[in-house]
């Protein structure tokens, strides 16, 4: 399902890829975020489609953008409204929780 040659440069055209494709995955989400992570490089200190989500969402960790892409690829399958900035809101407040700020929460 996550083509990793084909690797997105920014959150929105992810969270699109992953909508032409969200029929076609049955293996759930905890799988599918698994995959975003790995395949399209999450991890690493520094990549085209991590450097968008900073720079766009105020988020760094692959676990935050792997939820944003899936939260955004499920709204447009689905043909729903979603506001990627409301929706880090969450992912912001729960770093402050943790005493962090979410673009350092990636270490």
């Amino acid at each position: 399902m996550i083509d990793p040659d084909s690797v997105p440069s920014s959150v929105e055209v992810a969270a699109k890829q992953l909508a032409s494709s969200i029929s076609r995955f049955e293996n759930g989400h905890f799988g599918t975020a698994m995959s975003i992570r790995n395949q399209w490089s999450l991890w690493e200190v520094d990549s085209p489609l991590k450097r968008d989500a900073a720079t766009q969402y105020g988020i760094a960790h692959a676990d935050d953008i792997s939820g944003l892409i899936i939260a955004w690829g499920k709204a447009i399958a689905a043909g729903d409204s979603f506001s990627p900035i409301e929706h880090c809101h969450l992912y912001h407040e729960h770093w402050k929780r943790m005493g962090t700020d979410s673009l350092f929460a990636a270490g």
